[in-house]
């Protein structure tokens, strides 16, 4: 992807109106190329993922730094964002 299939991005996958996000709703499979699309031109981006998030419920997940063993995900944190492996589409937001 180039510059021009950025826009192109932008452009088949508008965000609503009022909405901060650069691209809405991309199928997680076009993941790795608007990575390396938004990476090419230069543009620092931030991706959250959109999917069913009580399915991470209770899921054991690494702490950060990994000496500091696993917890589980609580309801509360798995109503706050969606996991990768859990994902369906994301969304594209601009940094800085």
């Amino acid at each position: 992807m180039s510059n021009v299939e950025t826009t192109a991005l932008e452009t088949f996958f508008p965000a609503p109106l009022g909405h901060d996000a650069v691209a809405y709703w991309v199928p997680i499979a076009m993941r790795a190329r608007v990575l390396a699309a938004y990476r090419a031109a230069g543009i620092p981006i931030r991706i959250r993922f959109r999917g069913p998030r009580t399915a991470s419920v209770g899921r054991l997940m690494p702490r950060i730094p990994a000496s500091a063993g696993f917890y589980r995900r609580t309801r509360n944190q798995a109503n706050q964002d969606c996991l990768l492996a859990d994902a369906t589409h994301f969304s594209v937001y601009r940094r800085g």
